[in-house]
């Protein structure tokens, strides 16, 4: 049957070169997605990965989606099945056969429901959206609005040519994923060893004396009772210590009701820092005393200083205490916390920021996150 109207049948008009604009910026942000999972879980160990790109803010990321027990199936990112979707959806457009798109039409409405009910899942059960994912369940939307408006093949009507495209793009994706990751895991295997015993291997320099009241994640009231504990000895103004704050972020996630991270400002600033003969970071100790200020508000304090860390200066920490209505942020009480965790990093001889102590060995932050998940895992393991 031969339908009087179809979306990529009858030449390049304006909604065939529409739909395959879409398609191509849809794969485009599935293959950015794939390499920010393998990124993320597989990270390269001779290299630090910044996936700060898909990390506006605390709700606007990717990491609770990465992190998700939805993030991949059987091994395979669900992100590379939105790729093959969109080859098939290109595939289709060039071939220009009513088989093709029957069975495309009604890939688009299965895949704009799937899309729909992860689009709930990341508001209702993550609390938090990927700005990329979004972008894909839009793309999704609209190609399903394309085949709607523009195409007379009814809906769930499938054709031969279609379903064996489908089949071997599939295919072929999930098995070149499949592939890379096993080809990831077993690099990771390798090393995995090396870094456990390099780590239970370092001076065990203790817990600390003074511990800070300002934290990041609190999962115990008692130190000791933490299977994993962090002190962060940090400055609002170093470029290195905002990544190592994204880092912690992920720890703090994925090893909820199991870790404590401590936060210890660390100003490189002679205004507060005795060490520091020169001025560095010109506005790190006001910052250090807004983000103490009111130990409350701190996490969310410590975040927005963070995620506007170019702005820093004396107009913005006083905007942001008037935004939190912090006040008197510069009492005695506050500069001797400094001087406390000034103290602390000292003891721990921090000369440079950011300096992380975990379970009393100092390590290199810039480690890639999955080897401090190796160390974590094996902590806990040893624990019980």
């Amino acid at each position: 049957m031969t339908y009087k109207k179809t979306l990529t049948t009858q030449g390049i008009t304006f909604p065939h070169l529409l739909f395959i604009i879409l398609n191509l910026i849809g794969v485009g942000v599935t293959i950015y997605l794939t390499t920010h999972y393998l990124n993320t879980h597989y990270p390269d160990p001779n290299s630090f990965n910044d996936t700060s790109g898909c990390d506006i803010n605390s709700f606007l990321n990717c990491d609770a989606a990465t992190y998700s027990p939805i993030a991949a199936i059987a091994n395979i990112p669900i992100a590379i099945f939105g790729l093959a979707i969109h080859v098939i959806f290109l595939i289709g457009s060039l071939v220009g056969k009513e088989s093709f798109e029957s069975t495309n039409k009604t890939l688009s409405l299965l895949n704009s429901i799937g899309c729909l009910a992860l689009f709930i899942y990341s508001l209702v059960v993550l609390r938090t959206l990927c700005p990329y994912c979004t972008v894909y369940y839009v793309l999704s939307w609209l190609i399903l609005y394309l085949f709607w408006k523009k195409s007379d093949i009814p809906f769930m009507k499938i054709g031969s040519g279609g379903v064996i495209a489908a089949a071997v793009v599939f295919s072929s994706l999930a098995f070149a994923s499949y592939s890379k990751i096993s080809s990831k895991k077993k690099e990771q295997e390798t090393i995995k060893s090396s870094v456990i015993k390099q780590f239970f291997e370092l001076p065990n320099l203790g817990k600390p004396e003074y511990l800070s009241p300002l934290t990041i994640a609190k999962s115990f009231d008692n130190i000791d009772d933490a299977p994993i504990w962090i002190a962060k000895f940090s400055d609002f103004q170093c470029p290195a210590c905002k990544m190592a704050a994204k880092k912690l972020e992920n720890f703090a996630k994925r090893y909820k009701g199991k870790i404590n991270i401590y936060y210890y400002p660390l100003p490189l600033s002679n205004v507060c820092n005795d060490n520091i003969k020169r001025p560095m970071h010109a506005h790190a100790c006001q910052a250090a005393y807004v983000a103490a200020c009111n130990k409350d508000k701190f996490h969310e304090v410590h975040d927005e200083i963070f995620e506007n860390q170019a702005k820093i200066d004396s107009n913005f920490l006083t905007s942001l205490k008037e935004k939190h209505q912090l006040q008197n942020c510069e009492t005695d009480e506050i500069k001797n916390l400094v001087k406390s965790t000034l103290k602390q990093g000292y003891a721990y001889k921090a000369r440079s920021t950011p300096t992380v102590i975990l379970n009393g060995a100092k390590i290199p932050w810039s480690l890639p996150e999955t080897q401090f998940y190796q160390i974590f895992d094996e902590i806990l393991k040893r624990k019980k």
